[in-house]
């Protein structure tokens, strides 16, 4: 039989399919077969078997806490992709980009609970110095963005709210059990920050609808792509308010709340958008003015004015 090919007949194609591209048209050596696994405990002793988690993910995972210990026998923890069920299709900790830093933050739990060693901080003296290390996180650090939504950085602020101790990279499910984690005392206010994503999809919901990208700081909270969150709290939250958190939050309602909008480019740095809209909210909620001055307005207010602000 003969192929029409662009309305021309091909002759002596007899026998010869159209078709000529075909996935196991050049054969296979193997085949291998990745369609799911299941946890694998024969490692362990009969007496010391850690409880599986068999409805919410099919025997995947052993149960753990929010510390990684195992739930059913203490000094049992565990790490790596064994550790997923904590952000399950929520961020990557079933992948190398992902639980290489939930490892790490095991070994700074293990730290502090064995050795009295505490969560790594960069002390500030004032807000603005702060507001120059919250900016450049958000931009380049790849801990809090390849596990977001699972792991966050804290903001310590001493009770005048001003020298304050940053914790980068703490699980978001330990927050109320800062302390305990980390050794650091939370005494005063507390900024959370957290890398998101929007949650606007669902049933029949249009996943690329016209208004989808956000142009307006103003609109920031309705931004889709993965973008920076500011939780600020007048003082820690309890375990209780974590367990009563709304739906979908990761984290309890805080006393104030900033989106930074969402990039395209994945570059929070613009001087309008991102910095100014950053320090407002940090005026707004420590009460302090973050402008920076020129020498010669710091000696008119020296002579002029009672206090001084702190640029």
């Amino acid at each position: 039989m003969d192929i029409l090919v662009d309305g021309h007949t091909v002759p002596g194609a007899n026998g010869t399919s159209e078709y000529d591209n075909i996935p196991d048209r050049e054969g296979y050596d193997r085949f291998i077969r990745c369609i799911g696994f299941t946890f694998n405990n024969s490692i362990f002793h009969p007496s010391m078997q850690p409880s599986i988690l068999e409805h919410l993910w099919d025997f995947k995972f052993p149960g753990i806490t929010f510390s990684y210990q195992a739930m059913n026998y203490s000094n049992m923890y565990f790490a790596g992709s064994s550790a997923h069920s904590l952000d399950y299709r929520k961020s990557a900790g079933g992948f190398i980009h992902g639980y290489r830093y939930t490892v790490r933050t095991l070994h700074r739990i293990m730290e502090w609970k064995h050795h009295g060693v505490q969560w790594p901080a960069v002390k500030f003296s004032n807000p603005l110095d702060l507001m120059t290390h919250m900016l450049k996180r958000v931009n380049e650090a790849a801990d809090i963005a390849s596990m977001f939504k699972s792991l966050c950085d804290i903001v310590v602020f001493d009770e005048q709210g001003i020298s304050s101790s940053y914790l980068e990279a703490f699980p978001c499910l330990l927050i109320s059990r800062l302390s305990k984690g980390s050794g650091h005392n939370a005494n005063g206010p507390v900024i959370v920050i957290s890398m998101q994503t929007g949650n606007f999809t669902g049933a029949g919901v249009d996943p690329f609808p016209a208004e989808r990208t956000i142009f307006a700081a103003s609109a920031a909270h309705r931004s889709n792509s993965l973008h920076p969150v500011f939780y600020y709290y007048n003082q820690l939250s309890t375990d209780q308010q974590f367990l009563d958190r709304p739906k979908k939050w990761i984290l309890p309602i805080p006393d104030r709340l900033l989106h930074l909008m969402e990039d395209f480019h994945f570059q929070f740095d613009a001087e309008t958008t991102h910095a100014l809209t950053l320090r407002r909210f940090l005026e707004d909620t420590l009460g302090r003015d973050l402008r920076n001055w020129f020498a010669d307005d710091c000696l008119k207010m020296s002579m002029t004015a009672s206090s001084l602000p702190l640029g």
